[in-house]
């Protein structure tokens, strides 16, 4: 059962289980399938788990799982009723939360591997393009002028 495994970040499931949502989340016509099934919210915690931690470390699942997760977002919100629903969720601030700190651990860690860092450069590029097609949006425009961007990009 996919949602017993999202919900368990142990899971040897986890990863395959991720990467068939990231295939099924290139065919447009699956989108409102991701919101009907109530994927999204578990799909917006793994991120919400980045926005935790300090210098990359303390991170809960793998990067890849989290650049997966970045992708699947990126991919479904292009439909109407996900982009409401991750605004109703406060999504919003989470994708900038979870970028800021990609972004500074990509950034700030010297001694970092090149495979980790390559890992948070994707996720960089995977939110970025996710806040970039959520920008339309009447709402999400409305962060921009309230400064949370600039807050976000100082």
């Amino acid at each position: 059962n996919l949602k017993l495994c999202m919900g368990n970040e142990t899971s040897f499931a986890l990863r395959p289980s991720l990467q068939s949502l990231f295939y099924l989340s290139k065919r447009p016509q699956n989108d409102s399938a991701f919101r009907r099934e109530r994927v999204i919210p578990p799909l917006i915690n793994y991120l919400r788990s980045i926005t935790r931690m300090k210098n990359g470390e303390g991170i809960r699942y793998p990067l890849e799982v989290l650049v997966f997760v970045a992708g699947i977002l990126k991919n479904i919100c292009n439909d109407e009723g996900n982009q409401k629903a991750f605004i109703r969720s406060g999504a919003m601030q989470i994708f900038f939360d979870a970028l800021e700190t990609a972004c500074n651990v990509h950034l700030l860690n010297q001694g970092m591997s090149v495979e980790s860092k390559d890992k948070w450069a994707q996720l960089c590029v995977q939110l970025t393009s996710l806040i970039r097609t959520m920008l339309p949006t009447g709402t999400v425009l409305k962060l921009f002028s309230d400064d949370l961007m600039h807050a976000c990009l100082a």
